[in-house]
């Protein structure tokens, strides 16, 4: 019995975070140069919704940054929340204890590195930023102009997030919205 309740509360955390994962995965991959905003044409590409006005194309692009942090933030919170009620609960072992607290300090660990590398990205320049962090590495998703990103700018992007995720170049994955 007691051996079921601990494989159950272990499966539990693991479940939850592989949610936040999927989610944080699953987000990123229906974001590229596909679903990006085309102010030439006021269309938004990926989807049947004509904008005719110009400052209606530029809401929703702030909108889907501001979108994507909330989203990031819900996911967060959830995995966290779950994780909480483990560390607190009397009928779980110390070592799914310390597993749980651990993953409450990776994912805090995650959202501080990822708060950063949008703070040092939009420092360089760039009207703004969302960074999400996952196993198979980094993606950063930027706001660019018309002329799209140059090699420099991508490089300069690519230093900050080896410098302050510690990931390889190969990890990272740039992804522009116009």
């Amino acid at each position: 019995m007691f051996l079921k309740r601990k494989s159950a509360v272990t499966a539990m955390i693991v479940l939850f975070i592989c949610v936040a994962v999927y989610l944080n995965w699953s987000f990123t991959q229906g974001v590229g140069i596909e679903d990006s905003v085309d102010v030439d044409s006021g269309k938004i590409l990926g989807e049947a919704t004509l904008i005719d006005n110009e400052e209606k194309i530029e809401e929703t692009k702030d909108d889907y940054f501001e979108n994507a942090r909330l989203e990031k933030q819900k996911a967060r919170d959830s995995a966290i929340s779950t994780l909480k009620e483990t560390t607190m609960n009397d009928k779980v072992t110390t070592q799914e204890r310390e597993s749980a607290t651990k993953g409450i300090e990776n994912l805090a660990n995650g959202a501080v590195v990822e708060t950063q590398i949008e703070t040092l990205v939009k420092a360089k320049g760039f009207t703004d930023c969302v960074t999400l962090i996952n196993e198979a590495g980094v993606n950063v998703i930027v706001k660019v102009t018309d002329a799209g990103l140059s090699e420099a700018d991508a490089s300069k992007i690519k230093d900050i997030v080896v410098s302050e995720a510690k990931v390889k170049p190969s990890q990272i994955k740039i992804i522009e919205i116009k």
